[in-house]
């Protein structure tokens, strides 16, 4: 039945979620999903309902929405991957020319839902989420990305299993910050990672997230071989969501994923620097979840919003909170409209770890 509702493109049922969230987290949606009601309710009664909400479930509310749970794949040879922005989405995709993609297995594809709750952009997939996603998904480049922490773990080790040999991403603990759509997280879900998402605390965005995660672990357990890939499996059983606003504490955010206080080996926040007024709540709050060998990826792009020099402050303000900060080449990627200057779409990406003791 689980599997069955994630065919569909109407919103999962709160309950399909409960082991997407902690009981805290999924009492706190209960409520949000109960005030929705009432006050969509009230809203018929005055006969001024205009649109379907995302935690309705009236099947005659549906006939006419959009489509609500979006696809995302990667790509060896588009760095954008494919989908999640408007080149190749709704009409244009329909009149675009093909591309010979006959050399472009797609590594990993996900789905996502987002959501239409305001605060953070959340409500889009940026070029940064995009390009990161993408190099998690080629196992050689995302182990170039990941080497300067783990190149000597993994040599050091007599415990690393072939698989995990075989991409870097599995068995690793693995937090994203300022989510939105989640597309890193699932990204590096699909790869074996055991995966904590997170944004801020939105009852809305925060449920889109969990049905984004159990959509994602549902169609991983059932095309997965038990025999071959039992680790992928039992890996994505463990996905969690959890509401996170930076700079506050940090205890239900580590023990979401397994009830044990084990900080995180990977913490990504995709396009989260674009207000320089939250970097020292971010990188506080990495600080504080990052594990001791851990390695944090800010990827970015500057969106006009501020100052080109204030947002790239966040690297002095870095070091001055105890990181190494590695400043990795950039990459042009497709910015997320037509109407957007390629500058928001040319992704930097700063790579954080801590300074030996």
């Amino acid at each position: 039945m689980e599997y069955e509702n994630c065919l569909k493109d109407e919103p999962l049922p709160l309950s399909q979620l409960r082991s997407r969230v902690s009981a805290k987290t999924f009492a706190w949606l209960q409520q949000a999903e109960y005030e929705e009601r009432n006050h969509r309710e009230a809203l018929e009664q005055d006969e001024a309902l205009t649109s379907a909400s995302f935690f309705a479930h009236d099947e005659d509310d549906w006939h006419e929405a959009i489509k609500r749970v979006s696809e995302w794949k990667s790509s060896l040879v588009n760095p954008d991957g494919i989908g999640g922005y408007d080149d190749l989405t709704g009409t244009e995709a329909e009149t675009a020319p093909e591309k010979d993609d006959s050399a472009d297995a797609a590594l990993v594809k996900v789905k996502y839902v987002l959501s239409e709750a305001s605060g953070g952009h959340g409500e889009t997939i940026w070029a940064a989420a995009r390009h990161v996603s993408n190099l998690f998904a080629d196992a050689d480049k995302c182990r170039m990305l990941l080497q300067p922490c783990f190149t000597s773990q993994y040599a050091e080790s007599k415990k690393v299993t072939t698989a995990e040999r075989n991409h870097p991403l599995i068995g690793m603990r693995f937090l994203e910050l300022g989510g939105g759509g989640g597309i890193p997280s699932w990204a590096a879900m699909r790869c074996g990672a055991k995966v904590v998402c997170t944004d801020q605390s939105i009852p809305e965005r925060i449920r889109c997230l969990a049905e984004s995660a159990e959509r994602n672990r549902c169609d991983m357990i059932e095309k997965l071989s038990l025999k071959d890939d039992a680790m992928l499996a039992s890996h994505a059983e463990v996905v969690r969501v959890c509401p996170y606003d930076w700079g506050k504490p940090v205890e239900e955010v580590i023990c979401v994923l397994d009830g044990t206080k084990a900080k995180f080996d990977i913490v990504v926040a995709a396009d989260c620097i674009y207000m320089p007024d939250f970097h020292a709540a971010l990188l506080d709050s990495i600080s504080l979840v990052m594990s001791e060998r851990g390695i944090a990826l800010l990827p970015f792009a500057l969106h006009g919003n501020t100052k080109d020099d204030e947002v790239w402050g966040i690297v002095d303000l870095a070091k001055e909170k105890g990181f190494n900060v590695d400043v990795l080449k950039a990459q042009q990627l497709t910015p997320q409209c037509n109407t957007m200057d390629a500058k928001r779409g040319l992704v930097h990406n700063l790579r954080l770890t801590f300074n030996p003791k």
